[in-house]
């Protein structure tokens, strides 16, 4: 019976594709696009973003649309697959792999509420109906689609009758796979990422995708506002910026026109939320940004060559990036233009701490 039990318990481990043993990696378009809900909060639906070139439509069950925890799985899966290529294999969509597994990549404590999670989770993106024109693998399609097309949560019974999750099977979708697998757009994630709450997270990947060449990007605040997926109006979301927890390896520049710019008639225009713009950057530019006054803003004039543009725009990240991508080093500490006087406290420490003016 012991020898039976230890060739069961090998061929499981044979049909694992975890434990995930290097970075944690996800796909630009994942990173670049507003496609989950901030809110744990059941949404039934996202609203359309449209710009003429992308169009976006997310809707989901009386359940909700898929959450950014819920996004925790899909990073997760693509990492995983990401890491059978980088071994020379040929993955497959669907993966197995243990919930511990998750919950250690992830930094969760293993718990029943966990596994509850999880499975609302997988529930939540397989209900989730995405219609997109965005393509992936050099091909579209018309129509919709899911981002989990199967899953199953595999238990055994404790002594006493209660289910034990044993491990997870996720099918995830052609699109996403077909991304991963064919297009050269993944790019590495900060372990910090997952101690961050949605907004800052939002924050870290639109950062992580724009500026992964060392270069910043300059949005207007209705463009940002778009692309982290707030459903709030441009004050609010203002506010949120200014308590914004500090994010890894990227800063957060507030800027506002040039006062000598301003007339009596259009001052009040000038001032306005709508002509605030935002520029997110690699702190190895820190010097380049942060001004000499503290608790100051940036104007205009003030910003480095290269991002004062008389209409603020956004140079989209290239599709495909490199496969491998080059890791900007660390500095020792995130300075934010935009107060923060609430940075928390992470569960792991962290290269990224102290608040800014």
């Amino acid at each position: 019976m012991a020898e039976q039990a230890e060739i069961k318990g090998y061929q499981m481990r044979l049909l694992l594709d975890s434990p995930l043993t290097g970075t944690v990696q996800n796909d630009m378009r994942m990173m670049v696009w507003s496609l989950f809900s901030l809110s744990k909060d059941p949404i039934t639906e996202l609203p359309v973003y449209d710009d003429g070139k992308v169009r976006i439509a997310v809707r989901g069950t009386s359940a909700g649309v898929a959450t950014m925890w819920d996004k925790e799985l899909l990073i997760y899966a693509g990492s995983v697959i990401r890491e059978k290529i980088e071994r020379g294999e040929k993955p497959e969509r669907r993966i197995n792999f243990t919930a511990n597994d998750f919950c250690r990549i992830t930094g969760t404590k293993p718990c029943g509420k966990v596994y509850d999670r999880l499975e609302g989770g997988l529930a939540r993106l397989q209900g989730t109906q995405i219609k997109t024109n965005l393509e992936t693998g050099g091909s579209g399609e018309d129509g919709a689609f899911s981002w989990v097309t199967d899953y199953k949560v595999k238990y055994r019974r404790s002594r006493t009758g209660e289910k034990r999750m044993s491990h997870l099977t996720v099918e995830i979708c052609e699109w996403l796979y077909r991304a991963i697998v064919h297009d050269a757009s993944m790019l590495t994630y900060d372990p910090a990422y997952f101690y961050l709450p949605p907004l800052e997270r939002r924050l870290y990947e639109i950062a992580r995708a724009h500026c992964a060449s060392g270069s910043p990007v300059r949005f207007n605040l209705e463009q940002l506002r778009q692309r982290v997926g707030s459903q709030g109006d441009l004050k609010r979301f203002r506010l949120n910026l200014a308590r914004a927890r500090p994010i890894p390896d990227y800063g957060i520049a507030l800027v506002t026109p040039d006062p000598e710019s301003e007339t009596s008639g259009a001052k009040r225009t000038a001032r306005s939320l709508r002509s605030l713009s935002v520029v997110l950057y690699p702190l190895t530019m820190s010097s380049l940004f942060i001004p000499k006054e503290s608790g100051t803003r940036l104007n205009e004039s003030s910003l480095p060559f290269g991002c004062a543009d008389g209409t603020p725009t956004i140079v989209e990240p290239m599709l495909p990036a490199a496969s491998h991508d080059t890791e900007v080093a660390k500095p020792t500490h995130c300075s934010h233009i935009t107060p923060s006087p609430k940075a928390g406290q992470r569960k792991r420490t962290v290269q990224t701490q102290g608040d800014a003016s």
